[in-house]
């Protein structure tokens, strides 16, 4: 059966990269060895006769292996570029939480828990979740007079205490004083949240703060 050399460097282009490699791998060492290699190997024939081709198959196959690997290269600089602005706004904003802000975030320590129902639908939350502070654990919500509740919790790629140090939680031991100024500025919507956890979940944990 005759080898028609220009179809399979048709077929050698829609390779998969990984496929690729090993072309390349394989005609460099076809192309490369010496000649005694390729006589033991007997392959030395086939390099006589197809010489051309495998050359030709190698340098196709090596260029797409080096353009793939520019452009992963580049693609993976341009992620890493991506993903540090973001995170560059987010302790941006971090930094520059409102007080209604700072009172959601407090809550978590308030109430002593990971993960906290909050009207997602409200603006001070949505803007929590979109800045990437808070992340929705779950897509299922749950009407209430507050807005649309659904499990959130602070971003674990935030360190406590870079969270603690932004949104003016009292230190140890508490005063009275910083009891009563937590306590009198929690979010607006917990009044809302907590009659409604009275009605349907009364065996939730409550807060001690």
């Amino acid at each position: 059966m005759s080898i028609d050399p220009a179809s399979r460097i048709i077929q050698l282009v829609k390779l998969p990269l990984k496929q690729i490699w090993i072309v390349a791998i394989a005609s460099g060492v076809l192309l490369f060895s010496p000649h005694w290699l390729l006589v033991r190997m007997k392959a030395d024939a086939f390099v006589n006769n197809y010489g051309t081709w495998v050359s030709i198959v190698f340098v196709l196959s090596a260029t797409s292996v080096v353009v793939n690997a520019i452009h992963w290269a580049w693609q993976a600089r341009a992620r890493s570029a991506k993903r540090a602005a973001y995170e560059f706004r987010r302790l941006d904003y971090l930094q520059r939480l409102s007080d209604q802000e700072k009172s959601v975030l407090r809550e978590f320590y308030i109430q002593g828990q990971n993960t906290l129902r909050l009207p997602i639908n409200h603006p001070t939350v949505t803007g929590l979740l979109r800045n990437g502070i808070l992340v929705q654990l779950d897509s299922l919500c749950e009407g209430s007079l507050a807005g649309f509740l659904a499990p959130v919790a602070i971003s674990n790629e935030l360190p406590e205490p870079l969270v603690v140090a932004h949104i003016d939680l009292p230190r140890e031991p508490v005063s009275e004083a910083d009891r009563v100024y937590v306590l009198s500025n929690r979010p607006d919507f917990m009044p809302e949240i907590e009659h409604h956890n009275e009605i349907f979940h009364t065996s939730w944990r409550r807060s001690t703060f």
